[in-house]
C-alpha cells in the first residue's frame, strides 16, 4: 500500500507454497521477511527476504525447528526469535530458536518455559522479548514471560487479568 497515492501496488509474490497460512512476517533494516506457516498439508520451514529496491525475494536458511505454524516471532537487535508453534496439525511444540539475520545462522536457545504453545502474543521492550497467552491444544493461557537477551534468563511477569486468550495482537506505545 502506498499512502501517498492511496493505492495498492502489485509486487513480486513470495516464492514457494501457494496458500500459506499461519506464517510469520516482520521487517528489519529496510527489508521484509515472511515464511514458515502451513500449506494445507504440511508445516513450512522457509524464510524469505524481500528487497523493495529490487522487488525480489531471497531464500534464507530454512528454520531448523519443528513448529513452523502459528509460532511466536519477534526481532531484536538483528536477531529473530521464534518460539513454540505447531508441527503438523494440532501438535504444539516448545522449540525456541534465534536466527542472526546478518550471518544467516540459527542457534537453538534455552528451554521455552511456556511449553508447547501456539497462537500467543510477543513483543520487544528494551533487551527483553516477551511471549505470552496462547493455546496448547486444550488450554487458553493468560501468562506473560520475558526472555532477557543479555543474560539468557527467563522471568515470569504478572498474568493478564482476564481469561486466557489466543490469536490476540500487541502494539507498544512508548514502553506500554
Amino acid at each position: 500500500y502506498d499512502p501517498a497515492i492511496d493505492a495498492w501496488l502489485q509486487k513480486s509474490s513470495i516464492p514457494g507454497a501457494s496458500g500459506r497460512v499461519a506464517g510469520i512476517g516482520f521487517g528489519y533494516n529496510g527489508k521484509g521477511y515472511a515464511g514458515l506457516g502451513f500449506d494445507g498439508s504440511s508445516s513450512l520451514t522457509d524464510i524469505q527476504e524481500y528487497d523493495p529496491n529490487t522487488n525480489s525475494w531471497t531464500l534464507k536458511t530454512n528454520y531448523p525447528g519443528s513448529g513452523g505454524r502459528n509460532s511466536f516471532c519477534q526481532v531484536l537487535n538483528g536477531d529473530l526469535y521464534i518460539a513454540g508453534g505447531t508441527s503438523g496439525v494440532g501438535n504444539p511444540v516448545s522449540d525456541f530458536w534465534k536466527y542472526d539475520l546478518s550471518s544467516n545462522v540459527w542457534t537453538q536457545m534455552s528451554v521455552f518455559p511456556l511449553g508447547g504453545r501456539t497462537t500467543g502474543i510477543s513483543f520487544v521492550l528494551d533487551s527483553l522479548v516477551f511471549f505470552g497467552l496462547g493455546h496448547n491444544g486444550s488450554t487458553n493461557f493468560n501468562d506473560l514471560w520475558a526472555f532477557n537477551t543479555k543474560t539468557g534468563l527467563w522471568v515470569q511477569y504478572a498474568n493478564f487479568p482476564g481469561v486466557g486468550r489466543i490469536q490476540a495482537t500487541t502494539n507498544l506505545i512508548g514502553n506500554k
